[in-house]
């Protein structure tokens, strides 16, 4: 991604590093895990954190600060870097920037489905190639959590059934590589902060945004977004961090057990994201949102447009290596051809 970096020596806040440095001193053994979304019961990171709280529990009291209790992605990015903070799960700005490789997952289409990324993160190398970019920045991914299913476009006045009537639409876009594929989708997009999105569409700023099916239910959007196409553009995901001075510090027996974990952890992820995804669609159309699936015409348009904009995301190489991951260990590849 090009441009300055997320961010370079801007430090946690006073209070966030008081904060984890005091306990600290209170008890070293404590892994600390905090997370930006509130762990409800229908979010699907929440099963992922309270398996890994049921496997660390015999050897490690976990300490969990949810819905970005520590402060901003910014300040618990750094703290991570730093060592305060053990475990993180959010967004992924820091290590996107950082990792060519890691953009992949978040192209439009690459990614056929839930089953296919969580393939491969654990069957092929790729995390390890991820790692080698991210670990001299202080920052190792430990997995890819599912946040929800693939995603689909939201939009209040009409569906987003065609070329012409997505092209109307100022559709939120979260960061660069949205931006860059609703753009190249002819859509008008819009960067808005996740705190300020249902004003934006209260007032008119955006008509919609690119999410999972979930979303607009469980942040009590759907008296705005009236129509969902379900686009399945890529999968709903959080990136999970650890810091890299406290990992390298574990004996290999505590990296093997932290390991395991987060093995479990996934896989009980995915089992609640295959199982939410019919009936999260079933409950925006109890919401009186309307559903719809894309015409075989569209899907090949947004396709095609969407591969022309690759090349501003990471290299051809890179995307190649991607490619052939999945093609070898995980069957179709679901690319954009």
């Amino acid at each position: 991604m090009n441009g300055a970096p997320p961010f370079s020596s801007v430090w946690p806040s006073l209070l966030l590093t008081g904060l984890l440095a005091a306990a600290n001193m209170v008890a070293q053994a404590e892994v600390r895990l905090a997370t930006t979304t509130p762990l409800t019961e229908s979010n699907p990171v929440t099963p992922w954190v309270h398996v890994l709280e049921r496997e660390l529990e015999p050897h490690w009291p976990l300490r969990v600060y949810p819905a970005g209790v520590l402060g901003s992605e910014l300040e618990r990015s750094e703290a991570v870097a730093l060592g305060l903070l053990h475990i993180n799960v959010s967004s992924g700005r820091d290590v996107l920037h950082y990792s060519e490789a890691l953009r992949a997952v978040r192209l439009p289409f690459l990614i056929a489905n839930p089953a296919q990324l969580a393939c491969l993160m654990r069957r092929t190398d790729f995390l390890a190639q991820v790692n080698r970019a991210t670990s001299p920045r202080g920052v190792r991914v430990l997995d890819i959590v599912f946040s929800g299913a693939m995603t689909g476009v939201f939009s209040q006045t009409g569906p987003a059934d065609s070329l012409k009537a997505l092209q109307a639409l100022r559709l939120r876009g979260m960061d660069r590589i949205q931006l860059l594929s609703l753009k190249a989708w002819g859509a008008s997009p819009v960067q808005v902060a996740w705190g300020e999105v249902h004003s934006a569409l209260q007032t008119g700023i955006v008509e919609g945004y690119l999410n999972p099916p979930g979303i607009a239910l469980r942040f009590g959007h759907t008296r705005e977004l009236k129509h969902f196409l379900d686009l399945r553009v890529f999968a709903g995901v959080r990136f999970v961090t650890v810091s890299e001075r406290w990992y390298r510090g574990l004996e290999p027996r505590e990296r093997e057990r932290l390991g395991a974990a987060v093995a479990r952890a996934g896989a009980e992820n995915l089992v609640f994201v295959q199982r939410q995804a019919a009936r999260e669609l079933a409950s925006l159309q109890a919401e009186g949102v309307k559903v719809t699936r894309p015409s075989a015409e569209l899907l090949a348009e947004l396709r095609d447009r969407s591969r022309r904009m690759f090349h501003r995301v990471l290299s051809e190489g890179a995307l190649q290596v991607t490619q052939d991951h999945l093609a070898a260990a995980c069957g179709s590849t679901g690319a954009v051809r």
